[in-house]
Protein backbone atom coordinates (compact mmCIF):
# COMPACT_ATOMS: atom_id res chain seq x y z
CA UNK A 1 0.00 0.00 0.00
CA UNK A 2 2.63 2.13 1.06
CA UNK A 3 4.80 1.37 -2.29
CA UNK A 4 1.44 2.26 -4.19
CA UNK A 5 0.95 5.85 -2.62
CA UNK A 6 4.71 7.11 -3.42
CA UNK A 7 3.78 5.70 -7.07
CA UNK A 8 0.15 8.03 -6.56
CA UNK A 9 2.83 10.86 -5.40
CA UNK A 10 5.19 10.57 -8.10
CA UNK A 11 2.26 10.91 -10.62
CA UNK A 12 0.95 14.01 -9.10
CA UNK A 13 3.96 15.87 -8.77
CA UNK A 14 4.93 15.06 -12.43
CA UNK A 15 1.32 15.96 -13.39
CA UNK A 16 2.50 19.29 -11.59
CA UNK A 17 5.79 19.67 -13.25
CA UNK A 18 4.27 19.47 -16.61
CA UNK A 19 1.35 21.60 -16.06
CA UNK A 20 3.51 24.59 -14.85
CA UNK A 21 5.30 23.92 -17.90
CA UNK A 22 3.17 24.39 -20.29
CA UNK A 23 2.98 27.96 -18.35
CA UNK A 24 6.05 28.94 -18.91
CA UNK A 25 6.06 27.67 -22.36
CA UNK A 26 3.47 29.92 -23.33
CA UNK A 27 4.83 33.12 -21.39
CA UNK A 28 8.12 32.63 -23.60
CA UNK A 29 6.11 33.75 -26.50
CA UNK A 30 6.26 37.48 -25.01
CA UNK A 31 9.04 40.03 -25.90
CA UNK A 32 11.71 39.97 -22.98
CA UNK A 33 11.40 37.86 -19.98
CA UNK A 34 9.13 40.20 -17.81
CA UNK A 35 5.91 37.74 -18.69
CA UNK A 36 7.92 34.64 -18.21
CA UNK A 37 9.77 36.34 -14.93
CA UNK A 38 5.99 36.51 -13.57
CA UNK A 39 4.86 33.20 -14.33
CA UNK A 40 8.42 31.70 -12.59
CA UNK A 41 7.37 33.74 -9.00
CA UNK A 42 3.77 31.58 -9.33
CA UNK A 43 6.12 28.41 -10.54
CA UNK A 44 8.16 28.76 -7.41
CA UNK A 45 5.28 29.17 -5.28
CA UNK A 46 3.40 26.08 -6.71
CA UNK A 47 7.07 23.76 -6.37
CA UNK A 48 6.99 24.64 -3.17
CA UNK A 49 5.53 21.71 -1.32
CA UNK A 50 7.23 19.67 -3.39
CA UNK A 51 11.09 18.65 -1.29
CA UNK A 52 14.15 17.90 -3.12
CA UNK A 53 16.70 15.57 -1.82
CA UNK A 54 19.63 16.50 0.18
CA UNK A 55 22.01 13.65 -0.38
CA UNK A 56 22.91 11.61 -2.70
CA UNK A 57 21.12 8.29 -3.89
CA UNK A 58 22.42 5.34 -2.22
CA UNK A 59 22.25 3.22 -5.06
CA UNK A 60 21.73 3.40 -8.61
CA UNK A 61 18.67 1.34 -10.03
CA UNK A 62 18.54 2.07 -13.47
CA UNK A 63 22.07 2.38 -14.29
CA UNK A 64 22.62 1.20 -18.09
CA UNK A 65 26.48 0.77 -18.09
CA UNK A 66 29.61 3.12 -17.49
CA UNK A 67 30.24 5.89 -20.46
CA UNK A 68 33.12 4.42 -22.38
CA UNK A 69 33.65 7.54 -23.55
CA UNK A 70 33.36 9.90 -20.94
CA UNK A 71 35.75 6.96 -19.07
CA UNK A 72 38.46 7.27 -21.36
CA UNK A 73 38.35 11.25 -21.11
CA UNK A 74 38.63 11.24 -17.41
CA UNK A 75 41.29 13.94 -16.06
CA UNK A 76 43.95 12.50 -13.88
CA UNK A 77 43.81 15.96 -11.70
CA UNK A 78 39.72 14.69 -10.91
CA UNK A 79 38.74 13.07 -7.96
CA UNK A 80 39.61 9.44 -7.72
CA UNK A 81 37.36 6.29 -7.30
CA UNK A 82 34.40 7.66 -9.74
CA UNK A 83 32.71 5.97 -12.69
CA UNK A 84 31.16 7.81 -15.61
CA UNK A 85 27.28 6.28 -15.70
CA UNK A 86 26.03 5.82 -18.99
CA UNK A 87 22.57 7.79 -19.05
CA UNK A 88 19.68 8.46 -21.78
CA UNK A 89 17.76 11.59 -22.09
CA UNK A 90 17.50 14.99 -23.83
CA UNK A 91 19.73 17.41 -24.49
CA UNK A 92 23.31 17.50 -23.34
CA UNK A 93 21.86 15.78 -20.65
CA UNK A 94 22.69 17.93 -17.51
CA UNK A 95 19.58 17.35 -15.60
CA UNK A 96 19.17 13.68 -16.62
CA UNK A 97 22.72 13.51 -14.70
CA UNK A 98 21.85 15.16 -11.59
CA UNK A 99 18.79 12.90 -11.76
CA UNK A 100 20.44 9.90 -11.80
CA UNK A 101 22.94 10.74 -8.90
CA UNK A 102 20.07 11.98 -6.51
CA UNK A 103 17.41 9.28 -7.11
CA UNK A 104 19.38 6.48 -9.35
CA UNK A 105 16.96 7.59 -12.51
CA UNK A 106 16.18 10.47 -14.97
CA UNK A 107 12.52 10.83 -13.21
CA UNK A 108 13.75 13.97 -11.65
CA UNK A 109 15.12 15.37 -14.61
CA UNK A 110 12.31 17.70 -16.34
CA UNK A 111 11.72 19.20 -12.24
CA UNK A 112 15.31 20.00 -12.03
CA UNK A 113 15.22 21.67 -15.02
CA UNK A 114 11.87 23.55 -14.31
CA UNK A 115 13.11 24.76 -11.23
CA UNK A 116 16.56 26.16 -12.93
CA UNK A 117 14.39 27.72 -15.22
CA UNK A 118 12.73 29.70 -12.33
CA UNK A 119 15.97 30.31 -10.93
CA UNK A 120 17.57 31.74 -13.76
CA UNK A 121 14.77 34.35 -14.20
CA UNK A 122 14.66 35.23 -10.70
CA UNK A 123 18.34 35.31 -9.76
CA UNK A 124 19.24 36.72 -13.22
CA UNK A 125 21.30 39.76 -11.98
CA UNK A 126 22.78 37.46 -9.33
CA UNK A 127 24.32 35.12 -11.93
CA UNK A 128 25.35 37.86 -14.54
CA UNK A 129 27.09 40.02 -12.59
CA UNK A 130 26.36 39.76 -8.73
CA UNK A 131 27.78 36.70 -7.50
CA UNK A 132 31.95 35.99 -6.69
CA UNK A 133 32.28 33.78 -9.83
CA UNK A 134 30.07 35.87 -12.09
CA UNK A 135 33.28 36.99 -14.27
CA UNK A 136 34.62 33.18 -14.51
CA UNK A 137 31.26 32.16 -15.40
CA UNK A 138 30.79 34.00 -18.04
CA UNK A 139 33.78 33.52 -19.66
CA UNK A 140 32.94 29.76 -19.51
CA UNK A 141 29.57 30.92 -21.36
CA UNK A 142 32.16 32.64 -24.28
CA UNK A 143 34.01 29.39 -24.61
CA UNK A 144 31.09 26.62 -24.58
CA UNK A 145 31.16 26.82 -27.93
CA UNK A 146 34.88 27.02 -29.18
CA UNK A 147 37.94 25.31 -28.20
CA UNK A 148 40.26 27.80 -27.57
CA UNK A 149 40.78 31.58 -26.41
CA UNK A 150 40.02 34.19 -29.24
CA UNK A 151 39.57 37.62 -29.34
CA UNK A 152 36.17 37.76 -30.64
CA UNK A 153 35.14 35.93 -27.92
CA UNK A 154 37.49 38.03 -25.13
CA UNK A 155 35.21 40.80 -26.70
CA UNK A 156 32.36 39.79 -26.52
CA UNK A 157 30.01 42.34 -24.83
CA UNK A 158 28.07 41.80 -21.65
CA UNK A 159 24.97 43.12 -23.58
CA UNK A 160 25.27 40.07 -26.19
CA UNK A 161 25.91 37.70 -23.07
CA UNK A 162 23.00 38.66 -21.23
CA UNK A 163 20.86 38.51 -24.89
CA UNK A 164 22.41 34.77 -24.80
CA UNK A 165 21.31 34.21 -21.36
CA UNK A 166 17.74 35.40 -21.92
CA UNK A 167 17.43 33.34 -25.34
CA UNK A 168 19.01 30.11 -23.51
CA UNK A 169 16.25 30.70 -20.57
CA UNK A 170 13.39 30.60 -23.15
CA UNK A 171 15.11 27.89 -24.78
CA UNK A 172 15.24 25.75 -21.61
CA UNK A 173 11.45 25.63 -21.72
CA UNK A 174 11.13 23.40 -24.43
CA UNK A 175 12.40 19.50 -24.87
CA UNK A 176 15.70 18.86 -26.30
CA UNK A 177 17.63 22.31 -25.31
CA UNK A 178 21.24 22.46 -24.25
CA UNK A 179 22.45 23.72 -20.99
CA UNK A 180 25.20 25.92 -20.67
CA UNK A 181 27.43 27.22 -17.76
CA UNK A 182 25.06 29.31 -16.05
CA UNK A 183 22.63 26.65 -15.65
CA UNK A 184 25.03 24.20 -13.88
CA UNK A 185 25.65 27.30 -11.58
CA UNK A 186 21.80 27.61 -11.30
CA UNK A 187 21.30 23.90 -10.36
CA UNK A 188 23.51 23.65 -7.64
CA UNK A 189 21.27 26.71 -5.93
CA UNK A 190 18.41 24.70 -6.71
CA UNK A 191 19.38 21.79 -5.19
CA UNK A 192 21.47 23.88 -2.55
CA UNK A 193 24.18 21.44 -2.91
CA UNK A 194 28.02 21.82 -4.33
CA UNK A 195 28.42 20.71 -7.88
CA UNK A 196 32.08 19.62 -8.64
CA UNK A 197 32.72 20.48 -12.73
CA UNK A 198 34.86 17.67 -14.01
CA UNK A 199 36.70 18.71 -17.36
CA UNK A 200 38.74 16.80 -19.51
CA UNK A 201 42.63 17.52 -20.10
CA UNK A 202 42.31 18.89 -23.15
CA UNK A 203 41.72 22.85 -24.34
CA UNK A 204 43.86 24.01 -21.34
CA UNK A 205 44.30 27.88 -21.95
CA UNK A 206 40.02 27.41 -21.51
CA UNK A 207 39.69 24.23 -19.15
CA UNK A 208 40.12 26.09 -15.52
CA UNK A 209 37.04 28.36 -16.61
CA UNK A 210 35.04 24.74 -17.00
CA UNK A 211 36.88 22.45 -14.47
CA UNK A 212 35.72 24.20 -10.83
CA UNK A 213 33.71 23.35 -7.87
CA UNK A 214 30.48 25.27 -8.25
CA UNK A 215 28.71 26.35 -5.22
CA UNK A 216 25.18 27.05 -4.63
CA UNK A 217 23.69 30.56 -4.02
CA UNK A 218 22.83 29.86 -0.51
CA UNK A 219 22.30 26.94 1.55
CA UNK A 220 20.98 26.19 5.06
CA UNK A 221 23.22 27.74 8.38
CA UNK A 222 25.56 24.99 9.89
CA UNK A 223 24.54 22.72 7.07
CA UNK A 224 27.87 21.55 4.21
CA UNK A 225 26.48 21.56 1.07
CA UNK A 226 26.70 17.70 -0.10
CA UNK A 227 28.75 17.51 -3.90
CA UNK A 228 27.51 16.02 -7.09
CA UNK A 229 29.98 15.46 -9.34
CA UNK A 230 29.38 15.66 -13.29
CA UNK A 231 31.26 15.89 -16.00
CA UNK A 232 31.77 17.66 -19.97
CA UNK A 233 32.46 15.01 -22.09
CA UNK A 234 32.23 14.90 -25.81
CA UNK A 235 34.51 13.99 -29.01
CA UNK A 236 38.23 14.67 -29.63
CA UNK A 237 39.03 15.97 -32.92
CA UNK A 238 42.50 15.89 -34.71
CA UNK A 239 43.22 13.72 -31.06
CA UNK A 240 44.11 17.03 -29.32
CA UNK A 241 41.00 19.05 -29.72
CA UNK A 242 38.10 18.36 -26.99
CA UNK A 243 34.41 19.23 -28.16
CA UNK A 244 31.98 19.12 -25.37
CA UNK A 245 28.79 17.05 -26.34
CA UNK A 246 27.34 16.32 -23.05
CA UNK A 247 26.97 15.94 -19.02
CA UNK A 248 28.28 12.69 -17.49
CA UNK A 249 27.18 11.81 -13.79
CA UNK A 250 30.17 10.58 -11.78
CA UNK A 251 29.62 7.95 -9.24
CA UNK A 252 32.12 6.90 -6.59
CA UNK A 253 32.80 2.98 -7.81
CA UNK A 254 32.73 2.02 -4.28
CA UNK A 255 28.71 3.13 -4.18
CA UNK A 256 27.70 1.30 -7.65
CA UNK A 257 25.74 -1.74 -7.90
CA UNK A 258 25.45 -3.77 -10.96
CA UNK A 259 23.01 -6.39 -11.59
CA UNK A 260 19.41 -5.97 -10.10
CA UNK A 261 18.73 -3.18 -7.53
CA UNK A 262 18.82 -5.67 -5.11
CA UNK A 263 22.23 -6.86 -5.52
CA UNK A 264 25.44 -6.52 -3.19
CA UNK A 265 27.44 -6.85 -6.04
CA UNK A 266 30.04 -3.72 -5.98
CA UNK A 267 32.61 -2.18 -8.75
CA UNK A 268 36.09 -2.04 -7.33
CA UNK A 269 37.70 0.77 -6.59
CA UNK A 270 39.27 2.35 -9.45
CA UNK A 271 43.04 3.86 -8.88
CA UNK A 272 44.68 3.59 -12.77
CA UNK A 273 44.55 7.13 -12.57
CA UNK A 274 47.06 7.73 -9.12
CA UNK A 275 49.07 4.79 -10.74
CA UNK A 276 48.92 6.67 -14.11
CA UNK A 277 50.44 10.26 -12.30
CA UNK A 278 53.33 8.16 -10.57
CA UNK A 279 54.87 8.69 -13.72
CA UNK A 280 54.79 12.26 -13.84
CA UNK A 281 58.24 13.28 -11.86
CA UNK A 282 60.58 11.27 -14.74
CA UNK A 283 61.38 13.96 -17.17
CA UNK A 284 63.42 14.36 -20.19
CA UNK A 285 66.10 16.70 -18.78
CA UNK A 286 66.79 14.19 -15.76
CA UNK A 287 67.32 11.36 -17.81
CA UNK A 288 68.54 12.81 -21.34
CA UNK A 289 72.42 12.24 -19.86
CA UNK A 290 72.07 9.65 -17.89
CA UNK A 291 70.67 7.31 -20.74
CA UNK A 292 71.66 9.28 -23.91
CA UNK A 293 68.79 9.80 -25.46
CA UNK A 294 66.95 12.18 -27.74
CA UNK A 295 63.60 14.12 -26.92
CA UNK A 296 61.57 12.35 -29.03
CA UNK A 297 62.71 8.39 -27.85
CA UNK A 298 61.87 9.26 -24.29
CA UNK A 299 58.29 10.70 -25.03
CA UNK A 300 58.04 7.43 -27.05
CA UNK A 301 59.32 5.61 -24.34
CA UNK A 302 56.90 7.76 -21.99
CA UNK A 303 53.86 7.03 -24.01
CA UNK A 304 54.32 3.72 -24.46
CA UNK A 305 55.10 2.80 -20.61
CA UNK A 306 51.79 5.00 -19.88
CA UNK A 307 49.65 2.98 -21.94
CA UNK A 308 51.29 -0.24 -20.76
CA UNK A 309 50.78 0.84 -17.04
CA UNK A 310 46.65 1.90 -18.02
CA UNK A 311 46.07 -1.28 -19.92
CA UNK A 312 48.01 -3.42 -16.50
CA UNK A 313 45.97 -1.24 -14.17
CA UNK A 314 42.59 -2.23 -16.21
CA UNK A 315 43.34 -5.86 -16.79
CA UNK A 316 44.12 -6.05 -12.60
CA UNK A 317 40.88 -4.63 -12.02
CA UNK A 318 38.87 -6.74 -14.18
CA UNK A 319 40.21 -9.78 -12.84
CA UNK A 320 39.97 -8.23 -8.95
CA UNK A 321 36.37 -7.71 -10.26
CA UNK A 322 35.38 -10.90 -12.26
CA UNK A 323 37.28 -13.31 -9.16
CA UNK A 324 35.25 -11.84 -6.98
CA UNK A 325 31.92 -11.86 -8.69
CA UNK A 326 32.60 -16.01 -9.52
CA UNK A 327 33.34 -16.25 -5.33
CA UNK A 328 30.34 -14.72 -4.51
CA UNK A 329 28.72 -17.47 -7.07
CA UNK A 330 27.38 -14.00 -9.48
CA UNK A 331 29.19 -14.90 -12.57
CA UNK A 332 28.65 -11.79 -14.72
CA UNK A 333 28.03 -12.19 -18.38
CA UNK A 334 30.17 -11.02 -21.16
CA UNK A 335 28.29 -8.17 -22.59
CA UNK A 336 27.84 -6.50 -18.79
CA UNK A 337 31.07 -7.31 -17.98
CA UNK A 338 32.45 -5.23 -21.34
CA UNK A 339 30.26 -2.33 -19.84
CA UNK A 340 32.39 -2.32 -17.32
CA UNK A 341 35.59 -3.13 -18.61
CA UNK A 342 35.72 -1.66 -22.69
CA UNK A 343 39.50 -2.23 -22.97
CA UNK A 344 39.79 -5.99 -21.90
CA UNK A 345 39.17 -8.12 -25.04
CA UNK A 346 36.70 -11.14 -25.35
CA UNK A 347 39.03 -13.62 -25.20
CA UNK A 348 40.80 -12.74 -21.94
CA UNK A 349 37.07 -12.80 -20.26
CA UNK A 350 36.72 -16.51 -21.51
Amino acid sequence: MGEKRKKQGMIQRTEVVLSVLGELQEATECVGLDALTKVAVEVEQVLAPFHLPTALCSEISSWLGIDAVAHRLYPGDAPTGLLPLFCKGEGNLLFDAASMLLVGSTSLSLELKVRTVVEMLLWKRYYLCGMIDSKVMLQAVRFSLCTEESQDMLNLPIQVLEAIFDADVKASCFPGSFANMWHVYALASVLQCNIYSVYPMYNLKIRPYFSRVIRPRTWPKDFEPFTLHIMWSGDLEAGSVFKPHNFVALIHASDLKIGSPNSEQRMPSVKSLDLLNQDSQLSYSNLKDKFNITKSTFYRWKRQSLEYHKKSVARYEAKNFFLTSYKQGKLIPLNQFKQLFPEIPRSTYY
